[in-house]
């Protein structure tokens, strides 16, 4: 699922139109259909996600308010590093990456090296 697809459903599940929630909430109605079909990407602006989060009904610290933001990063392709401000880490990132498509990584492996460095963190 992409960032728009979650916003589209997020705002059906409130029951809100995309014009309603575009009065609603003071938004360009043509800029969220744009951001729901994917044409554009999610803000970067945490203040401008959050925004969003509260009006769709996410609470912080629920698995759909983080995934509601790790969508966001997605689509910005920031994939929130960027706090990492050690030069050799950064620089073995793209290793770590190539190392993880080259073992054929899947969901089901993808879940589990995200629970091992979660647990081990």
């Amino acid at each position: 699922m992409i960032f728009g697809e979650f916003f589209n459903f997020l705002r059906i599940r409130k029951g809100l139109t995309l014009r309603k929630f575009a009065e609603k909430f003071e938004e360009d109605p043509a800029y969220i259909s744009r951001l729901e079909r994917g044409r554009v990407r999610a803000p970067k602006s945490n203040e401008k996600l959050e925004y969003y989060a509260k009006a769709l009904g996410l609470e912080k610290d629920t698995e759909e308010f983080e995934k509601f933001f790790q969508l966001a990063q997605v689509s910005n392709k920031s994939y929130g590093i960027e706090n990492v401000n050690d030069e050799k880490l950064l620089e073995k990132l793209p290793v770590f990456l190539r190392t993880l498509d080259n073992k054929g990584l899947d969901e089901e492996k993808l879940e589990s090296l995200i629970k091992s460095i979660k647990e081990d963190w």
